[in-house]
């Protein structure tokens, strides 16, 4: 959503001033909607990477297939990670 919403915004952006200023105010208004996704998938991006280093520092054996088995194709709710930590048997401050 992110690369598609900043593309269409710098697609939008025509190249002669007075057209430029007709939509400037359109594109400004829309460029949080764009950085909004981004943030959204940086930070998701890291929560992902947080949990597998914490599987790492435990030696879990294959810490990115298990978590990618729990989150490919399905909705990972809380209840389905609370399950999937505990099913680790990492120490409780980790869980």
């Amino acid at each position: 959503m992110a690369n598609a919403t900043l593309h269409h915004l710098s697609m939008k952006l025509p190249i002669l001033q007075w057209q430029r200023y007709l939509t400037d105010s359109t594109v400004l208004r829309n460029m949080g909607v764009g950085l909004g996704y981004c943030l959204l998938a940086y930070r998701t991006a890291l929560q992902g990477i947080e949990k597998l280093q914490v599987m790492r520092r435990y030696a879990v054996p294959e810490p990115y297939e298990k978590l990618k088995d729990l989150t490919r194709g399905r909705a990972v709710t809380q209840e389905s990670l609370r399950a999937f930590l505990q099913g680790l048997e990492l120490p409780k401050e980790e869980s």
